[in-house]
């Protein structure tokens, strides 16, 4: 009895020894799991806004004006402050900045100093890296600021190399991000950076260690200190901090070149740490706790049946003694039972017949049958109401395969709980064996995996949504340049295989700017969403369709035969961005001119198909608009010609080199001068007098055509003073204001502005504006030309008769005066047409008590044809060609 005594407390002690062994090295392995769930979730934060700060630098980086301030290497011709701003709203970023530098190094402008001009690249290996090898580039680095990310993309012009664009952001999101997930942060940034942090943003350190997250809480700060966990990263990942009921894990950050940055200590409670360690040695304990009760009550019925054999005389004494027994068996039952109760895993236990002879409540709850009511139950009645039954020939039972195999066994359920909610379930089944080696038992026990799967399913969803944020255009969907020159590096690769052609197709949205201008941002998205859905539904399911910015459009035709076939697809793009597209109720008339380059004999790789396919597209422009054009090898040599001009325009606006010219209006009869018009033309350094045919197109398409018409307007209001001063004349000077000029908004701020500035008084001035442009858009047209009226100044309406104006709309245009276009006056007399059609312009005018005049008169016949059928006034060669103000004033002093 002593002996067996004895073994039985050996059996215990080794027992919960192992027990709690196994304790120690479940909750170290939990510790070691929590801590690598929490780096892994720092990983995909930093990953996150690695992605956001990339996508936002490849969207800015397109801005044409920064390629001209690279080009100039002069970062005051640009407001920076709006790409900072851009940057914060569409990343929803704070504390971001940016930096521009050129071709050689130099930082042209930084967001967060007024410091420029320094040779930055001496002084940061990264940069030297990317300068090596010009390419895209992300790193996290230490400044004299601040610890930032740092996306750097090259910027190439014409496939040249012209500097780099560098976008900044700080950890502090992170750090947020963290706190709103319940887990609090410290980012300290290793000692070695502490002279190189001149202008730390917090302020704040810990010893020789910056601490870069401005939310880091001053008590956690404290416990690093008093702990020396600085000191401990090197030799753990995680320390469980009893006494504060914390568990801290680190995560290092390292640099470009491996080198330590800082390191992210990350607090958070350790209770719930420490209860799934918990969990999991109770499911131990309560699994060899059954199989310890079932070898002791074998073992206590064979002793019994060997002690009654022996000693019938004691028989009475013997069952007093196995009652007792029994008591306390199922006293340790019942304790046993509140145990498993305690675990929020189902469990249940099943004989070799499939009936369950113990189950805990986190069981029973899941709609499983009272086991109260009955002595067993079938496990096969405990799943009836699972998506699909275990028992089905074509799904894997893990019971029936752990009672065949003697493995362990597992399967994921779908749940339908109590309250309707369903729920997955990771069901384990292990063997329990008996002496000879048989299965005897099944333990089964379910985890809930039901939050693990979706915060699975979000971090999947969250990346499919940052790869598409990267590959898109974020408006249109359409594939951004990126993508689409990936997309064309791959037709490349297929057409030379299938023998077939690739054509490149640049789409430009013809005087889409003016929309844009005109109604607003909101309703020129609206129509760029329509025109791409367009163009998708106009070419091929096996073409593409990009949008690399702005109102630019590409398109590839893969697996072309014929040139035919793209001369077909491109006809049917202008035919569906013909048709107009209706934005508040409003029609809006759109036309496109299209680029085309073949890979058969206009490039070999993407980037030269690209350049050539937009070098037709101006070609196209240029024909007409609303046009398409393929590309040959002169117009490169156009497009090089008017990158010439346009560079050249950009100094004479900035040297003013442009000089008035101005042609007298006269009194037919009278022979007496009525006014003049003022005429600009470019006097350049070096080529002379340039006419304005050469550069006026060229002005309009770029914009540049607005700083010339303030100039033009501002030195001929400046001549009007002058020559009144002089005691010359006293008749107006007409001033023309271009398309770009009188579509923007501060025209009229513009003309009060040259008034006060020259003291010209406005009755002294008359703005010529084209029949055409007023019809374009007439209710805008009427509101400009009628604030114009109220100020003073004489609207005139120059080439009258080209835009087809009834006399119902002539009735209500806010005017003064006519101008007949010298188209109409060239071919009188011989012209019966032109005739007939400038003697209705002048009835017209005279019915309405218009003012008229007739541009271009240079002989005496169009004259004698004015006077006799009611104009009394032209200008033209017949008189004078437009002269320099200093023959103007020679000629006015001889008619004095």
């Amino acid at each position: 009895m002593l002996v067996s005594f004895v073994l039985f407390l050996g059996v215990l002690f080794l027992v919960y020894s192992y027990l709690e062994r196994q304790t120690k090295i479940d909750t170290q392995q939990r510790f070691h799991q929590s801590a690598q769930q929490t780096a892994n979730l720092v990983d995909t934060l930093v990953q996150a806004k690695k992605d956001k700060v990339m996508l936002i630098a490849l969207s800015l980086v397109q801005e044409s004006s920064l390629k001209t301030v690279l080009r100039q290497r002069q970062s005051s011709e640009i407001d920076f402050s709006q790409f900072v701003e851009q940057v914060s709203n569409y990343s929803g970023l704070k504390n971001v900045w940016i930096q521009l530098l050129d071709a050689e190094g130099n930082s042209l402008y930084r967001s967060w100093t007024d410091k420029h001009g320094d040779k930055i690249i001496e002084k940061r290996k990264d940069l030297q890296l990317l300068y090596a090898n010009p390419r895209i580039m992300q790193s996290v680095s230490v400044g004299a600021f601040d610890l930032t990310f740092k996306t750097m993309v090259p910027v190439y012009e014409d496939g040249q190399f012209i500097g780099v664009f560098e976008v900044l952001a700080k950890f502090n999101s992170i750090a947020q991000k963290l706190t709103d997930r319940g887990i609090e942060s410290v980012i300290l940034v290793d000692e070695s950076y502490q002279n190189q942090l001149k202008n730390p943003f917090s302020k704040r350190f810990l010893g020789k260690h910056y601490i870069a997250n401005v939310n880091a809480l001053p008590e956690l700060v404290q416990l690093i200190d008093q702990y020396e966990l600085q000191h401990r990263t090197n030799s753990t990942n995680f320390i469980a901090l009893s006494k504060e009921q914390l568990f801290v894990s680190f995560k290092k950050l390292y640099g470009t070149e491996n080198q330590p940055l800082a390191v992210i200590y990350l607090f958070q409670p350790l209770q719930p740490v420490l209860e799934s360690a918990y969990q999991a040695s109770l499911q131990v304990y309560g699994i060899l706790t059954f199989i310890y009760l079932f070898l002791l009550v074998l073992y206590l019925w064979r002793r019994a049946n060997r002690v009654s054999r022996k000693a019938s005389d004691f028989n009475e004494s013997l069952l007093s003694e196995v009652k007792t027994k029994d008591q306390a068996l199922q006293h340790q039952s019942f304790f046993w039972q509140s145990i498993i109760d305690g675990l929020d895993h189902t469990i249940q236990v099943v004989e070799a017949d499939f009936s369950v002879t113990l189950k805990n409540n986190a069981a029973q709850y899941y709609d499983f049958a009272d086991l109260v009511e009955t002595d067993s139950q079938n496990c096969r009645d405990d799943i009836y109401n699972v998506d699909q039954p275990c028992e089905q020939d074509h799904r894997i039972c893990p019971i029936k395969k752990c009672f065949s195999s003697g493995k362990s066994a597992s399967i994921v359920q779908k749940i339908i709980a109590p309250n309707g909610k369903k729920r997955y379930f990771e069901f384990t089944s292990t063997p329990l064996f008996d002496d000879y080696g048989h299965v005897e038992k099944v333990i089964e026990i379910g985890h809930d995996i039901t939050p693990y799967l979706k915060a699975k399913n979000q971090l999947e969803t969250q990346k499919k949504e940052l790869d598409f944020m990267a590959y898109h255009d974020s408006l249109t969907h359409l594939p951004n340049r990126v993508l689409f020159i990936d997309r064309l590096q791959q037709a490349l690769d297929h057409c030379r295989i299938s023998k077939t052609v690739v054509a490149v197709l640049f789409i430009d949205l013809d005087r889409f700017k003016e929309i844009n201008d005109t109604h607003g941002h909101r309703v020129g998205d609206s129509v760029l969403v329509e025109c791409a859905k367009r163009l998708k539904s106009a070419v091929r399911e096996v073409d593409t369709v990009s949008r690399l910015g702005g109102d630019e459009f590409t398109v590839i035709i893969d697996e072309v035969k014929k040139s035919e076939e793209v001369a077909d697809i491109v006809q049917n793009l202008l035919n569906v961005i013909a048709h107009p597209i209706f934005v508040d109720k409003r029609a809006f008339y759109l036309t496109t001119s299209i680029g085309v380059s073949l890979s058969s004999t206009d490039g070999k790789n993407p980037i030269e198909l690209m350049k050539n396919a937009d070098t037709a597209m101006y070609q196209a422009k240029a024909s007409g608009r609303n046009n398409y054009a393929f590309y040959d090898p002169e117009m490169t040599e156009k497009a090089l010609y008017r990158l010439e001009v346009e560079e050249n325009l950009r100094e004479a606006i900035k040297h003013r080199q442009f000089v008035m010219h101005y042609q007298p209006q006269y009194d037919i009869a009278e022979g007496k001068i009525t006014g003049f018009e003022a005429l600009v033309r470019w006097q350049h350094p070096e080529k002379g007098m340039i006419p304005p045919i050469d550069f006026i197109p060229l002005a309009e398409d770029t914009g540049m055509i607005i700083h010339i018409g303030q100039q033009v307007m501002f030195d001929a209001m400046l001549a009007a003073v002058n020559w009144r001063k002089s005691g010359i004349i006293d008749q107006r000077i007409a001033i023309n204001v271009s398309a770009r000029q009188f579509q923007d908004e501060r025209l009229l701020e513009l003309v009060e502005d040259s008034l006060m500035a020259t003291g010209c008084q406005p009755e002294w001035i008359e703005l010529e504006i084209t029949e055409s442009l007023v019809l374009s858009d007439y209710d805008y047209a009427a509101n400009v030309l009628s604030a114009l009226q109220k100020m003073g100044i004489t609207v005139s309406i120059d080439d009258f008769g080209t835009g087809y104006s009834s006399l119902a709309e002539l009735k209500r245009m806010p005017i003064d005066k006519l101008k007949i276009d010298q188209s109409f006056v060239r071919n009188i007399p011989e012209e019966r047409e032109d005739c007939e059609i400038t003697r209705a312009i002048i009835s017209m005018a005279n019915s309405l008590g218009l003012d008229l005049i007739a541009e271009g008169v240079e002989t005496e016949q169009q004259a004698q044809f004015m006077v006799e059928n009611g104009c009394q006034k032209a200008q033209g060669y017949l008189y004078s060609k437009p002269l320099p103000e200093e023959e103007i004033i020679q000629l006015l002093g001889r008619s004095h």
